[in-house]
């Protein structure tokens, strides 16, 4: 199933009041793999053309006006949550702060 229209609406908030999104589900609906296609559109750390030209996104005339135009942190709260449960916000701030 193509769910890169959530790119569409992320873009069209990106130069807004609301801007900041939450994206959640239910365990086991997709959180990671949309986060990783949010990662693959947006960082700059990698050329997406070819892996969105076939999709919903590639339908909007401008969807490569934010392709691949920013350095992208993907911070996984889940693999150090067991480890660092009682401190997860020091461990985030630590881990953010290394990059």
């Amino acid at each position: 199933m193509d769910k890169t229209e959530l790119i569409n609406e992320l873009n069209s908030r990106l130069s807004t009041d609301d801007k900041c999104i939450a994206v959640s589900h239910a365990r086991r609906f997709g959180k990671s793999h949309a986060a990783g296609m949010i990662d693959a559109y947006y960082s700059r750390g990698c050329d997406s053309a070819e892996l969105f030209e076939d999709t919903k996104l590639a339908t909007n005339p401008a969807y490569k006006k934010y392709m691949n135009k920013y350095n992208v942190i993907h911070l996984d709260i889940s693999s150090f949550w067991d480890d660092y449960k009682a401190n997860i916000i020091e461990k985030s701030r630590n881990t953010l702060c290394r990059i």
